[in-house]
């Protein structure tokens, strides 16, 4: 209704410029107001809907972005990361290796892992012929030290590289154009996110609340 109703208003200031004058009869401006108004409701009406599907699937897709924002996940969500790190080894550069980074804070776990839509890792397992594709290697963010299978592989990742308090992962996946026919997939995973305390429990323990979809975790310094 508000946006007729400017549609309308506008309608008027238009049918003013057109008489070369800053006043017109209250009629012609009546008229020119419903016929502002009634143009602007037809063409909302005839107007395609937004497809919240198409915008919500943006969420699980990986990205290569320089200036990427941080990522914060609460809950359980599956969601796509942000690339931080390619390279290649072997004799014939036939294993890719790609670096995720899907939390910037520590993660209660990775419960998931998508190629496009092809579910092939699950609770710590490969599933469905999900070894075919290459290994993954984990860090929830509380890692002290850098991907040791990395740094043997790749001249330009070292053990400076550890990425403090960040949630990503190791993908290395081996050249293969059956299982990549169309080169490398959209990597998503299922992610239980940021540990958080919950007043209701009280507890000092990271147990993940299946009933609310959130970790609970507290630092406590208290001893017993």
């Amino acid at each position: 209704m508000a946006i007729a109703a400017v549609a309308g208003l506008a309608s008027i200031g238009s049918a003013m410029i057109a008489a070369g004058t800053l006043a017109i009869g209250w009629t012609a401006a009546a008229s020119a107001f419903a016929l502002g108004a009634t143009l602007s409701a037809v063409s909302r009406a005839l107007a395609p809907k937004p497809n919240l599907g198409v915008r919500m699937r943006g969420i699980s897709q990986t990205t290569r972005n320089p200036a990427g924002s941080r990522k914060i996940i609460y809950g359980q969500i599956r969601a796509g990361g942000q690339v931080v790190f390619i390279d290649n080894s072997g004799d014939s550069n036939e294993f890719l290796h790609i670096v995720i980074a899907f939390a910037t804070h520590e993660i209660e776990s990775f419960e998931e892992f998508y190629f496009d839509d092809r579910l092939i890792w699950q609770g710590g397992s490969y599933v469905g012929g999900g070894a075919e594709f290459g290994t993954i290697t984990t860090f929830d963010g509380t890692q002290t030290t850098a991907d040791n299978s990395l740094v043997n592989a790749s001249d330009d990742w070292t053990n400076d590289h550890i990425l403090n308090g960040i949630a990503y992962v190791h993908f290395k996946l081996e050249f293969n154009d059956t299982l990549f026919p169309r080169g490398i997939p959209n990597i998503s995973a299922v992610i239980k996110g940021k540990k958080v305390y919950d007043p209701r429990k009280d507890s000092t323990s990271s147990v993940y609340d299946s009933e609310l979809g959130v970790a609970t975790h507290r630092e406590d310094d208290s001893t017993t």
